[in-house]
């Protein structure tokens, strides 16, 4: 069996939750149960696997650009952007995420909405950000309903950073392609709301 130490890029899962077939990837989770019941599943244990690739990216391009002062961690998990944020300045960051909300507000005593990408397309999102990062989520949002989120996240956002293992998604309105950055195969994204 797998552990999380012997296979560091994975998050522990219980195992008994998918059956008798050994799966430890995130993206096996999302497989296995699909991507509302593996975060219903994980919602008080979920780390990103990649956040020493995401801290490497972020870190880097704070040095050098200026995100704004408030932000929306999008999808926040147990609140890795938040973390890796606090640890090279000092912002006004709130979290928003549907699943690990509790969790969040635990691990970085944050405010943090309840949105799910449905509540956002339907204008529940309030007030305004200097940057929305939105780390390894804006991929899953559904293809029908990904240019209505868009432009609401352009309503209240000026810059859009988004991190993801895919070339998904294609932002083709309502922000302008700005840069990009890769390692590892995780990708940052730069945007600004048009």
């Amino acid at each position: 069996n797998w552990t999380q130490k012997q296979c560091p890029i994975y998050i522990s899962c219980d195992f008994k939750h998918y059956g008798d077939s050994i799966m430890v990837s995130v993206r096996e989770g999302y497989e296995a149960v699909g991507v509302d019941t593996y975060y219903q599943r994980h919602a008080n244990d979920y780390t990103n696997p990649h956040f020493h690739i995401i801290e490497k990216l972020l870190s880097s391009y704070l040095k050098n650009n200026n995100i704004g002062n408030d932000i929306l961690d999008l999808c926040c998990g147990s609140g890795e952007i938040t973390k890796i944020l606090l640890n090279n300045g000092s912002y006004n960051i709130v979290g928003s995420d549907p699943y690990t909300f509790q969790l969040y507000k635990n691990q970085t005593g944050k405010i943090c909405y309840q949105h799910t990408f449905k509540d956002i397309v339907s204008g529940k999102l309030i007030g305004q950000y200097d940057t929305i990062i939105c780390s390894f989520a804006m991929h899953l949002c559904d293809t029908s309903m990904l240019n209505t989120l868009l432009y609401q996240l352009s309503l209240h956002t000026k810059q859009l950073i988004i991190f993801t293992p895919h070339k998904r998604p294609e932002i083709k309105s309502w922000f302008r392609f700005i840069n990009s950055y890769e390692l590892d195969r995780v990708k940052m994204k730069i945007y600004e709301a048009l």
